[in-house]
């Protein structure tokens, strides 16, 4: 996957009634907002979604991913008393993946990381099993001799949310029991777009399609950080 340079430009704008402003492009071709309010907080070039078919074994091929698994943006919204997350796709048909790319369907997470060290996560999935379900979670470390070994995805509960094959875009709520409010920093926002070896993110082997920014995951931090921003509140 292409490796992104980030550039450390810094810009003052004006905004007039609307929280935030469009920034330097830190992450992908953008625009971007690092507060979310006038565009996503990350965007990502299209195009290098890739699938690995070795399940991590050798002697299997990789290809292109479908667009479906082509991410090109994402963004965190406060909406009255929880945050909304958006997942944007180069295209969306709905179509979940065979079971050559993909045993557990079409997976797409957004990553973020509370001031308690807390990696929460909300998921989409599509899969032939169930059709499009929502779900959020947190992220548990199995580490053993001081060493990390790899992430346990946990789901603590479902969620609603939308798939929108008109704009290419995936809407999740993030459930206000999770606590989060305007003001709080969340840190190491990710997202993955990810095929799974196996039924499910428990039982399985998640392989990253996409990432945004690429080549960050749960396992390995992106740096990003989001302060929560109610982007209708008039400026103070």
């Amino acid at each position: 996957m292409r490796v992104k340079t980030l550039a450390a430009a810094m810009c003052a704008a004006f905004t007039f009634g609307v929280q935030g402003t469009a920034s330097a492009d830190l992450w992908g071709p953008g625009p971007e907002d690092p507060a979310g309010c006038t565009a996503p907080v990350v965007t990502d070039w299209d195009g290098d979604a890739v699938v690995d078919q070795s399940g991590g074994q050798l002697g299997r091929p990789t290809h292109p991913g479908p667009d479906d698994m082509d991410l090109t943006s994402f963004n965190l919204n406060w909406a009255t008393d929880h945050l909304v997350a958006d997942i944007g796709l180069k295209a969306l048909s709905g179509n979940p993946m065979g079971p050559t790319d993909s045993q557990g369907g079409n997976n797409y997470y957004l990553f973020f990381k509370t001031a308690d060290g807390v990696n929460h996560f909300v998921r989409a999935t599509n899969r032939t099993q169930d059709g499009i379900t929502f779900a959020y979670g947190e992220i548990a470390r199995l580490a053993a001799g001081g060493q990390n070994l790899f992430d346990v995805y946990q789901t603590d509960g479902t969620t609603t949310g939308k798939l929108d094959t008109a704009t290419g875009h995936i809407t999740l709520d993030v459930p206000a029991s999770v606590g989060i409010k305007p003001g709080d920093l969340l840190t190491d926002l990710t997202a993955n777009a990810d095929g799974i070896f196996g039924y499910d993110d428990q039982a399985g082997f998640n392989n990253h399609i996409d990432e945004a920014p690429d080549g960050s995951d749960s396992f390995t931090p992106s740096g990003v950080t989001l302060t929560v921003t109610d982007c209708l509140a008039p400026p103070a």
